[in-house]
């Protein structure tokens, strides 16, 4: 029988599975009706494994919503919410033994129609694959993988490096912008050090070295997930010593950082990059990356 728990505004219910282990689990509705319906639903369907070895249908809600849950702390957890939605409009309401490769090939025949490339298709189908791999080895559903060899050519990306001039036009065009006083320094920072936007974000004054001319990441900040160190070389340290500058000047605080951080793009480093390139005379180009890394919609120079 459902029961209420005062930390949760949904219906849960407790029963015995297959294995004999004791379950409690949310069934994600606020309708006693609706509840009570997938308490039966799930307890015919354990009787059916237990009495004859039946194994229960998995729909592709039921795969999905489980596998968001176990890997909420992903770092591209946000990005896979976002995929699902995708991969929901094909999938929703199906039962995952009955996807075949032809749901695959008409999923990406169908994105295709909708200008998207093989990129992104790539990854919404990795997703799901990823998913059905979880879902076979921790709860050992046995579910077939229809996306498996199916993986789309990507084009190879073009990779040249800025060139002196390009970096001063880029530098001089962010220079001109008064709502976004901080790209100048940002966009130096980043070319002369490598680092990802997301790792200068995140970057605090307590973790630069000036003496040592080194700045230290966190592995939360980091692709890999791991800590790591990053020299300074003069502009780079130019550049922060400009930023500590002008936070001295201005004892601003920007919405949203703390006041150990050392940069904190606002919003605005996105809406003003193409502004930004634009003005210093660069192509843009969404196959291509340069050299050195800078903050997003930076980097990708044709």
């Amino acid at each position: 029988m459902p029961y209420r728990r005062k930390d949760s505004p949904v219906w849960w219910v407790s029963y015995t599975d297959a294995n004999g282990q004791r379950v409690r689990q949310p069934t994600g509705t606020t309708n006693r009706k609706e509840a009570e319906l997938l308490e039966a639903k799930w307890k015919l369907e354990i009787h059916r494994e237990r009495r004859w070895g039946e194994q229960p249908l998995r729909s592709f809600g039921d795969l999905m919503l489980g596998y968001l849950r176990a890997t909420a702390d992903k770092r591209s957890a946000d990005k896979d919410r976002m995929r699902t939605k995708h991969l929901r409009r094909a999938f929703g309401g199906m039962v995952m033994n009955e996807i075949t490769p032809a749901h695959i090939r008409a999923y990406v025949d169908g994105r295709k129609s909708e200008g998207i490339g093989n990129a992104t298709i790539n990854r919404e189908l990795a997703l799901l694959s990823a998913a059905i791999n979880y879902a076979n080895k921790e709860w050992e559903w046995a579910l077939p993988n229809p996306v498996k060899g199916r993986k789309l050519k990507e084009p190879e990306d073009r990779v040249r490096w800025l060139t002196t001039e390009e970096v001063e036009k880029l530098v001089r065009a962010a220079e001109t912008e008064p709502k976004a006083l901080h790209l100048a320094v940002f966009i130096r920072l980043a070319l002369n050090t490598g680092c990802r936007s997301g790792e200068l974000l995140g970057l605090e004054w307590s973790r630069v070295d000036f003496q040592g001319s080194l700045i230290y990441l966190e592995a939360r900040h980091t692709k890999a997930g791991k800590r790591r160190s990053v020299p300074l070389n003069d502009a780079a340290g130019e550049a922060l010593i400009d930023r500590a500058r002008f936070r001295r000047s201005t004892a601003l605080e920007v919405r949203g950082c703390s006041a150990g951080q050392t940069g904190c793009a606002s919003k605005a480093s996105n809406g003003h990059s193409q502004v930004l390139v634009a003005k210093a005379g660069l192509r843009i180009s969404s196959h291509t990356t340069c050299g050195a890394r800078a903050p997003h919609g930076w980097c990708r120079l044709g």
